[in-house]
């Protein structure tokens, strides 16, 4: 045989198993995405999260037909294969929407990964997705690692107007007169050593804005949402390991009135005094050695007017660039 036809059937060889390779991604099922709780690597997961992963297929009918899901606490165990705080082995089931968590307990404020493969409708085994991750929230009070809810100024009991009421008519000219000192919040904090990963759990009533090293923290609008605060007061959870330095940094939180304090002035249509704005943050920090530190808020935190000397969610704002302050760094 000729070397030029050697060259040839080599070629076509290669060819061949070149269209073979890349057939066979058309047909069998692929997994596209991963959700947890609806979301991409969400946070301030609760201890039932629940799991979805999409799927892809070139062949018409094809069906998801069994799942295997690992789920670890380190990502170096998952590229292993190994799940060991989650493994379901085998489970012959279609459903790929909405599969809950049934492993063991999780512990709040803590990353989690995982990953999934399928079979499909016959009987052919995917490959492993790539890694999702989800961390938890603070799941009871004793979570919150000892931070306190902080304030500028307390209301007196005789000032609070819970539940609230209509402006309208002459009955309510004595009401809801206290006029809230919006404040600005400050802590400065030491990080000796490599960060890992960085967590701010906070909560601002009724609505704040928090910085880390001068940059606004989230994209949020009006946090937290609005409830009945008696009963429930909402929290969020920020990943801020990139705003954090190795050495000095410092935390900014300035709270506005929302309708955790509407008082009788200018345009309103609710008065409503369940107190002053109010804070309370929880910074979880890991370091590469393994090691933590929790940042709370507590009386070691400085606190001042902020620049905002009215607030008020129906009446809008007065702003004095004269108090300006840096909220971060």
């Amino acid at each position: 045989m000729s070397v030029l036809k050697m060259k040839y059937y080599k070629l076509l060889i290669i060819s061949f198993a070149v269209f073979i390779f890349c057939c066979g991604n058309i047909y069998g099922i692929e997994i596209t995405e991963l959700k947890c709780n609806f979301k991409n690597n969400p946070l301030g997961i609760n201890q039932s999260p629940q799991f979805i992963w999409i799927l892809h297929s070139g062949e018409r009918n094809q069906v998801q037909s069994a799942y295997h899901i690992l789920l670890s606490d380190d990502p170096l165990l998952l590229n292993k294969n190994i799940g060991n705080i989650w493994d379901t082995k085998k489970v012959i089931s279609e459903q790929s929407i909405n599969v809950f968590y049934e492993g063991n307990t999780l512990e709040s404020a803590k990353e989690y990964f995982w990953k999934v493969k399928v079979w499909d409708k016959d009987g052919k085994e995917s490959s492993w997705s790539g890694q999702s991750q989800f961390v938890t929230g603070l799941f009871d009070r004793e979570d919150w690692r000892g931070a306190q809810w902080i304030g500028y100024e307390e209301i007196p009991d005789s000032l609070i107007l819970v539940p609230g009421g209509h402006p309208w008519g002459n009955d309510v000219k004595n009401l809801a007169l206290c006029r809230a000192i919006v404040p600005l919040f400050r802590k400065e904090f030491n990080t000796k050593k490599e960060i890992k990963s960085a967590y701010l759990f906070i909560s601002g009533l009724g609505h704040y804005k928090a910085y880390i090293n001068g940059q606004q923290i989230g994209d949020d609008f009006l946090s937290p949402g609005w409830t009945d605060y008696n009963k429930t007061c909402l929290y969020n959870t920020y990943d801020i390991t990139w705003h954090l330095m190795q050495g000095e940094n410092a935390i900014g939180v300035i709270v506005g009135n929302g309708f955790h304090n509407n008082n009788n002035e200018r345009y309103r249509k609710l008065l409503i005094t369940y107190g002053m704005p109010k804070i309370i943050a929880l910074i979880n920090i890991t370091y590469e050695d393994g090691t933590s530190e929790n940042i709370v808020s507590g009386t070691d935190w400085k606190t001042s007017p902020s620049q905002i000397t009215y607030s008020s969610i129906y009446g809008g704002e007065d702003y004095d660039a004269r108090y300006c302050q840096r909220s971060g760094r």
